[in-house]
């Protein structure tokens, strides 16, 4: 079975072809920072590795990319976009509904659409994709794997606000959580290296990247989670604040006599990293704090009490900690932002080694000391491989009640 995997991010689109029958990815790379002045493009397959700078203006462009290279002369690796089974596509918010990896017809798009507001970065590139798609391919099935379809086993104590329920009840407003591709994923892997059934783990896994946000796991499921009603929440990410007093909400529109829309947009997409050190990744920021720039050493400060604030609070209720795991762009290859989120945690039974923790770059591996009471492991997420196994079993469960 050939399942492509479309994963979109608010100014990217992946992808991966993947030969689920050989476990075997064929190709992959996507579009970097579409619609900006320096858009690439970089494609991998089992020959050639290269990078393309070219001018990609919006998703529909550089989905026609994607499968003009899969079937490409020179570097395709399939004769016809016909040979591929299923598209699988990242989105981000399903709501309450749907709780697992769901085939695309009519009614999921609007359910999809309809909830573009609570995640305006993603839901809508999701959209545009599934819709081209269509378009171009309409006998290839198209499945929406969900972020927040991990976390529908949140205990109602753990999801519902302290506000009237009639919010809850009729609108839907609670705690939803993202990054469940990831974290199921990484679960899977964990259950695996330590060769423990997931319902006897609890462990808290901690995705830092563009976008960041900790997960308990008790008993092999979602239990609490620090992104909330949208991706906005939980920690200071790299364009978004993260957790906010609400009642600075109408003192931005207040001070900028803009409306609550433009506020949650600057609070989406001009905040963060951005607003702080003037930069979205953590290598520069990392290098210019070593380099004694006060603006980024400042950042690093509000991340590192921000991490460990969070961290606490994740495992507060889970009785047990097996482990703590690190994964996503930050996590699994910024040796030293790792360093500095992890120290001075001994009294809590987390002591890093820092040896060993400066030798991992996205590789499985433990970096807790021997000593350590509670286990530190490094595993690197595969998002678009999750993606294709939920749709595998999405389509295999379809064959098997025909």
């Amino acid at each position: 079975m050939l399942v492509l995997v479309i994963n979109n991010g608010s100014t990217s689109s992946r992808f991966s072809l993947i030969d689920m029958d050989k476990d075997y990815v064929l190709a992959t790379g996507g579009v970097e920072g579409i619609g900006t002045s320096y858009s690439y493009f970089k494609y991998k397959n089992f020959m050639r590795e290269e990078k393309f700078n070219i001018q990609i203006s919006n998703f529909d462009e550089a989905l026609s990319l994607i499968f003009k290279f899969l079937i490409d002369e020179k570097y395709g690796v399939i004769s016809s976009i016909k040979q591929i089974d299923v598209i699988g596509h990242r989105v981000v918010h399903g709501g309450e509904k749907y709780t697992q990896a769901t085939l695309i017809n009519e009614e999921v798009i609007q359910d999809i659409t309809n909830l573009i507001y609570l995640a305006p970065l993603h839901n809508k590139n999701s959209i545009d994709s599934i819709y081209k798609c269509k378009e171009m391919f309409p006998e290839i099935d198209n499945i929406a794997v969900f972020d927040t379809s991990f976390h529908s086993t949140i205990p109602k104590e753990n999801f519902f606000y302290s506000i009237p329920k009639e919010l809850y009840e009729k609108y839907k407003i609670r705690k939803y959580g993202f990054h469940g591709i990831s974290y199921s994923y990484v679960l899977d892997r964990y259950s695996s290296i330590v060769n423990k059934e997931k319902d006897n783990i609890n462990t808290v896994i901690c995705h830092l990247g563009g976008g960041s946000s900790i997960c308990a796991i008790k008993e092999g499921k979602s239990y609490d989670t620090t992104m909330e009603y949208t991706p906005l929440t939980g920690l200071t990410m790299v364009t978004r604040c993260g957790n906010i007093d609400p009642s600075v909400v109408p003192a931005i529109m207040n001070a900028y006599k803009i409306s609550a829309n433009e506020v949650i947009e600057l609070l989406n997409t001009k905040s963060g990293y951005f607003a702080l050190a003037n930069a979205k990744d953590m290598k520069s920021i990392v290098e210019r704090s070593l380099a004694n720039d006060s603006d980024a050493i400042f950042l690093r400060n509000i991340i590192n009490n921000d991490f460990k604030r969070h961290l606490m609070s994740m495992m507060a209720n889970l009785g047990v900690v097996d482990s703590i795991i690190m994964t996503g762009g930050i996590g699994a290859k910024n040796k030293e932002q790792r360093e500095m989120l992890l120290s001075n945690l001994n009294f809590f039974g987390i002591d890093l080694d820092k040896e060993k923790n400066s030798e991992v770059f996205n590789f499985e591996s433990i970096i807790s000391s021997d000593t350590s009471r509670i286990p530190i492991y490094v595993i690197p997420t595969n998002e678009e491989k999750e993606i294709a196994k939920q749709c595998k079993k999405v389509i295999e469960k379809g064959k098997k009640y025909e």
